[in-house]
């Protein structure tokens, strides 16, 4: 997890990164927000996974957060994340 944060953190991030989700309206409890609508530190998400990426062509890069609201607070569910060459969907606890 450790290596994860730092895939998905800005360079010269804080050690408290300030996250800001564009969500989309939620179809009941359930919601699905790419990774360009979430910033941290006022970057996108997927241009920082990008800039930390190594031969991954951004024409076919896809990523997303699928989230699901339990006793009213939203938590995520599953983070999908697609080269275009294979998929990484680690599942979410």
């Amino acid at each position: 997890m450790k290596s994860m944060s730092k895939a998905f953190s800005p360079r010269n991030a804080s050690g408290k990164p300030t996250v800001k989700v564009d969500a989309p309206t939620p179809k009941g409890d359930k919601a699905v927000v790419p990774a360009a609508k979430i910033t941290v530190d006022g970057k996108p998400l997927r241009a920082i996974m990008l800039s930390r990426s190594h031969g991954v062509d951004p024409k076919s890069f896809t990523a997303k957060v699928e989230t699901a609201k339990v006793n009213g607070k939203w938590y995520i569910g599953d983070f999908d994340m697609d080269s275009g060459h294979q998929t990484l969907r680690p599942q979410g606890q």
